[in-house]
């Protein structure tokens, strides 16, 4: 059975910076304009270690355990800014909790979901 690490890949980059050119270096050279993006996006909270939900601190001490980091957040609200500054358009953001009331059925309605967890769809602008 694999380990820990092999089953929790953590994206890292060598500085936060670097996903300021992602949609230059990665999607517009191998994908089409209208070619779509699906992304967790944690609150820079998360990754500064000052959010007050403990599942972030959890998240956050395992992945100090494990010989990284996190290093890429972005400041609530300003998800959808981000990545249209970055290339993209028809940017939609959703919630954990809007995650949840339209996506679980029957018995995954039960689930906790961090409120920790954003997600953004968003596709490449044509040129």
């Amino acid at each position: 059975m694999p380990g820990v690490k092999e089953r929790l890949r953590v994206f890292e980059v060598d500085h936060p910076a670097a996903i300021g050119g992602c949609s230059a270096g990665i999607f517009s050279k191998g994908s089409g304009p209208g070619s779509w993006l699906v992304a967790d996006v944690l609150d820079t909270t998360v990754i500064e270690g000052t959010s007050s939900l403990k599942e972030a601190q959890v998240l956050r001490q395992f992945v100090e355990s494990e010989g990284s980091r996190l290093q890429f957040g972005i400041q609530s609200g300003e998800a959808e800014a981000f990545f249209k500054a970055r290339g993209f358009d028809r940017v939609t953001c959703v919630t954990a909790a809007s995650c949840k009331e339209r996506f679980f059925i029957n018995e995954s309605r039960k689930r906790h979901v961090s409120p920790m967890f954003n997600f953004v769809h968003a596709s490449l602008r044509s040129k």
